[in-house]
């Protein structure tokens, strides 16, 4: 039995994964649906539906996934537009709400990186899109809030931060917080 033990540790993980995350997409998609922008009041029905679905979602083992082409098929799974060659790094916070993330073909996002679908301001749950563009890079630590969006071939520095209702326009590099244009970025590489 204790030289079955590692074998059956590794089994039960490989077992678990998938249940995990069928669990969640199953209860997102029957008691939410689909995230739509809007404002939701704090305790309401919508705030203790999307509440359940993010507890099940947290019970993926995102540290067995995170950093490889996993993590993205499980975030489309639960409703996010992902592109092709799309690496995201470890330990990035994804507060519910996928439906609401949009990210193009070539992005990478790095360590510790924030994307916030979700705000909560005047006791109200506030849901807003995020949109990546194509060849874009988002540093580590670097942050983007609801309805903020990034254009084709842009770049954030780390730490920076791109507040909600904004956009960061088409090769630029942006730094600080709040975000704002540092210089120009070099055309994407054929």
């Amino acid at each position: 039995f204790l030289f079955l033990l590692p074998v059956l540790g590794v089994g039960f993980a490989f077992a678990y994964v998938p249940i995990s995350v069928l669990t969640a997409v199953f209860v997102k998609w029957l008691i939410v649906g689909q995230y739509k922008p809007g404002r939701h009041k704090v305790w309401g029905m919508m705030f203790l539906r999307h509440w359940l679905v993010e507890k099940l979602a947290s019970g993926i083992p995102w540290g067995l996934v995170q950093g490889n082409v996993f993590q993205n098929i499980f975030l489309r799974m639960l409703g996010a537009r992902i592109g092709k060659n799309v690496h995201i790094h470890k330990g990035v916070k994804f507060r519910g709400a996928w439906d609401l993330l949009e990210i193009g073909d070539n992005v990478t996002v790095g360590r510790d990186v924030s994307l916030r679908m979700i705000d909560y301001q005047n006791q109200e749950m506030v849901l807003g899109p995020i949109k990546i563009g194509n060849n874009c890079t988002l540093e580590t630590r670097s942050g983007m809030s609801l309805y903020s969006r990034m254009e084709d071939n842009s770049y954030l520095t780390p730490l920076t931060l791109v507040p909600s209702h904004t956009t960061v326009p088409a090769n630029e590099k942006w730094n600080g917080v709040p975000g704002a244009f540092l210089e120009q970025t070099p055309p994407p590489k054929a």
